[in-house]
């Protein structure tokens, strides 16, 4: 999986500098799917090449407020925090929320990859589209569902879920 090797050579150099590092490790981000809102504005289906996996979405919102706490207070040196959301969630439920958000129904297809990757084309460059169908295929397999505690020990709130991910972006998606 592309994405995570590029990733694990950076933080590889980040252990050579003469710096203290703080690393986050965030899942798969909520924001991604306005990317492919035109399309599940227009069929009415957000699809993935996932099948009933589960995955902890993260929202960026909070991503970026971690990075503002460990930036801001002590001890966090040396660090390395998995970032996750409160939930390890299905596409089908993602679906349900946008749905429910919009007010206009919004089911989940189980697509190929070359379904996926025709979804894709023109939106993303082709180098990205393939490690997307990298990542998909591990989170297909299960590898992207484990829940961390990161998020709330470090802000004192609950990560950001899907319903206010849905809510907050509904326009995006048609609401």
């Amino acid at each position: 999986m592309r994405f995570l090797r590029w990733h694990a050579r950076v933080e590889r150099h980040l252990e050579t500098l003469p710096f203290e590092v703080v690393v986050l490790r965030p899942n798969l981000f909520l924001q991604g799917s306005p990317s492919i809102a035109p399309a599940i504005r227009e069929h009415g289906s957000l699809g993935a090449p996932i099948g009933d996996a589960r995955v902890s979405m993260v929202d960026t919102r909070d991503i970026a407020a971690v990075a503002a706490a460990v930036l801001l207070d002590d001890g966090h040196a040396g660090a390395v925090y998995t970032l996750t959301g409160p939930a390890a969630i299905t596409h089908t439920r993602a679906a349900q929320a946008i749905a429910a958000a919009t007010g206009s129904p919004v089911e989940f297809r189980d697509l190929s990859e070359s379904e996926f990757a025709a979804v894709l084309d023109g939106v993303l460059p082709a180098w990205q589209v393939a490690g997307l169908l990298e990542d998909y295929a591990h989170y297909r397999r299960g590898e992207a569902a484990v829940l961390d505690p990161a998020i709330p020990e470090l802000l004192g709130r609950p990560a950001l879920d899907l319903i206010a991910f849905a809510g907050d972006h509904r326009h995006a998606f048609g609401g």
